[in-house]
């Protein structure tokens, strides 16, 4: 290749600068600056002039081939890029007079294997050796103070590194992703280290931080996943977010006096840490702080405690109790869930609301303790605490949310304080112990389904009348116009035990049946109840909702008003017992599944029916219809194997007998049905 200058001299892959111009590099006595050209792949090394004191930015930039390079001793700076993605070259001797290294001044130099930054060097720029993944050996001088953000991101070989007493300021990501760097000794004046700085250095195994350090950034350790031995400073006042997020190994951490916050998610993740000491100045617990430690058994929470944050314990399965501190005011929801091997639950008295989820799916919590001064019970907050048989109500409780306490399983003794205003949708469902039940005069509402499948309820007391709010109905789709005690249908559905809802003001209770007599409109009053062998209902209901009858399978007769029009959807499901059926003359329709599992044998359907679901009786077909002849069901019977006979309805006065034969005793209940006849024993 041709010079621009006789006395440039190129000689076997060497340029040497003299004077002048030589392949395109612009230059004078003192600066070498920046112009890319063709050609500089065949540059193996570099000789600068002894006059020189300034490399300028990207000046080498892009010179794939060069292995070396002499630099003066007079030069000062080597500006941004200079020696950006040089990625043949192996050595460089900096001067003892170089005061400035630029940004990326050896970015992605990724045969670099050893660097000594000169004393008089005031800081090292931002992303100087990032991505130099063969640097092994660094040296910094005495005077560097700061090194700056991604300094030496990503240098993958470097095994240790020792800062002088003058660094004062590490930036972010400075040494992040340096996953051989196993040994670190910190500048005992170190004040600062920025977010994630010594992130994903997966080979680290100790760290003492000094009492000069104040301030740390958020993920400064995060995924150092060998790291044992922690040492935190005296000058620190908290443990940022993320600190050490993912630090799989270590098993112990003594967290100084001063700490006054441990933030978001600071030791998520670390699956080995058994004990950690937590100080007395501590107020604040962050979200996520200890979640997944999977190994932390014990858990002392400090009286100075004010604040617990959301899943901050979450899956800590090795912690057997919790007592949460007088101090504590807030708790975010989720804070204990899934502790499994929980045994015990403390709430201090300035906790007002028990969180969502505090101790959901703490399946060996046995027994928990809340504060009267708690008002509030929120969603799920012991939802599948099925080991849970005792817990107390505070006296001062105003609600309790949906899904509170289901799967409670063994829950069996509740007592509600005079306080109570709300109980949410499913709150008690499938509390399966659950014998008995007083609602106080102050109850306002309960949500749908806040007692299904409670199999051994079998007694419900209200000690006042109750009304169905507009905003329970809206949670029953398509059911605006429910009646109390239609609602109340859906509050206990499957309680295969209950027996009888008992109000103290039977007087005011007796005036609302009569009024509801008046109006013709056919309360329903009870809950499911398999004990009940026959049920009349009383005249005047137009609709059997849905599910109204479902799984009582002791229920054998049924008498059906003059006055019904609509059998819905699951009406009669599951009603093993039940033998014969009359549907009075009038009604209209029969809904999906309301026969599906009855072990009929004879069924009644007048010519009024015009509609009639394609699987009404799916699961019952070996009973003998009896319908006139052009009816619908008669279509119906030969579209499905259903034996077929001819015939009018039965005549009421037979059905009056066959009711007065079952003979005379009968127990009243303010359920979903007006009278309930029990067969003589």
């Amino acid at each position: 290749m041709s010079s621009n200058n006789e006395n440039n001299k190129k000689i076997d892959g060497k340029l040497i600068f003299v004077d002048g111009h030589e392949l395109g590099i612009a230059y004078s006595a003192t600066e070498i600056t920046k112009d890319l050209y063709t050609g500089t792949q065949e540059i193996e090394e570099v000789i600068l002039p002894p006059e020189a004191v300034k490399i300028g930015a990207r000046a080498f930039s892009w010179y794939k081939d060069m292995k070396r390079i002499s630099i003066p001793d007079g030069l000062t700076h080597i500006d941004e890029g200079a020696f950006n993605r040089c990625s043949s070259l192996r050595e460089i001797i900096l001067p003892e007079s170089l005061r400035y290294i630029g940004s990326w001044a050896f970015y992605a130099c990724e045969k670099l294997e050893s660097v000594k930054i000169p004393t008089g060097v005031g800081q090292i720029g931002a992303e100087t050796f990032l991505g130099c993944t063969a640097l092994m050996d660094v040296e910094i001088g005495e005077s560097v103070n700061n090194l700056s953000d991604k300094a030496f991101f990503g240098c993958t070989a470097l095994p240790y590194m020792e800062l002088p007493p003058s660094v004062r300021y590490i930036g972010d990501h400075t040494f992040a992703d340096c996953e051989s760097l196993a040994s670190l000794r910190f500048s005992p004046n170190l004040i600062y280290i920025g977010n994630a700085a010594f992130e994903n250095c997966t080979g680290l195994c100790a760290i003492e931080l000094p009492d000069s350090l104040k301030t740390v950034g958020e993920g400064t350790f995060e995924n150092c996943t060998l790291l044992q031995h922690i040492t935190l400073g005296a000058g620190m006042t908290y443990v940022s977010d993320n600190m050490f997020r993912g630090c799989t190994t270590f098993d112990y951490i003594d967290i100084p006096e001063n700490i006054i916050d441990i933030g978001n998610s600071a030791f998520e993740n670390c699956y080995s840490l058994f004990e950690v000491d937590l100080p007395y100045t501590l107020e604040t617990i962050g979200a996520n702080a200890f979640r997944n430690c999977d190994s932390l058994e014990r858990i002392h929470l400090p009286e100075s405690l004010r604040a617990i944050g959301e899943s901050a314990f979450e899956d800590c399965e090795a912690i057997s109790t919790v007592f949460i501190p007088d101090s504590v005011t807030e708790i975010g929801a989720r804070a204990f869930f899934a502790c499994g091997n929980i045994i015990t639950g403390v709430v201090g008295k300035s906790v007002t609301q028990i969180p969502p989820h505090l101790f959901g799916r703490c399946v060996m919590l046995i027994s928990a303790r809340i504060s009267d001064t708690a008002t509030r019970i929120g969603e799920a907050a012991f939802a599948q605490c099925c080991s849970l048989d005792n817990i107390n109500m505070p006296s001062g409780l105003l609600s309790i949310g949906k899904n509170a306490f289901e799967e409670c399983s063994v829950l069996h003794n509740i007592e509600f304080p005079e306080t109570l205003q709300r109980i949410g949708t499913r709150a008690f469902s499938q509390c399966r112990r659950l014998d008995r039940l007083t609602f106080p005069k102050s109850l306002e509402a309960i949500g749908p389904y806040a007692f299904e499948k409670c199999a051994l309820l079998t007694e419900v007391r209200f000690e006042s009348e109750w009304t169905v709010t507009r905003r329970e109905r809206s949670l029953l789709p398509g059911d605006e116009d429910m009646t109390n005690e239609e609602f109340l249908i859906h509050c206990f559905k499957d309680s295969e035990n209950l027996e009888s809802i008992l109000r103290r003001e039977r007087r005011a209770a007796k005036r609302l049946e009569r009024k509801n007599r008046r109006k013709n409109k056919g309360k329903q009053e009870a809950a499911t109840d398999d004990s009940y062998e026959l049920i009349r209902i009383p005249h005047g209901l137009r609709t059997l909702r849905e599910g109204v009858f479902s799984y009582c399978i002791h229920l054998e007769r049924v008498e059906l008003p003059d006055t019904l029009r609509q059998i819905d959807k699951h009406a009669f499901l599951g009603c093993t017992s039940l033998k014969k059926l009359v549907i009075p003359e009038g009604t209209l329709s029969i809904g999906s599944r309301a026969f599906e599992g009855c072990r009929l044998e004879d069924v009644f359907i007048p010519a009024s029916v015009t509609k009639i679901a394609d699987d009404a009786f799916v699961g019952a077909s070996r009973f003998t219809l009896h319908t006139p002849r052009g009816s619908e069901a008669a279509r119906f019977a030969k579209k499905n194997p259903i034996r077929l006979r001819y015939s009018d309805l039965p005549r009421r006065n037979k059905m009056s007998r066959f009711f007065r034969r079952l003979g005379k005793k009968t127990s009243a209940a303010v359920t979903r049905f007006s009278k309930v006849f029990k067969k003589e024993n």
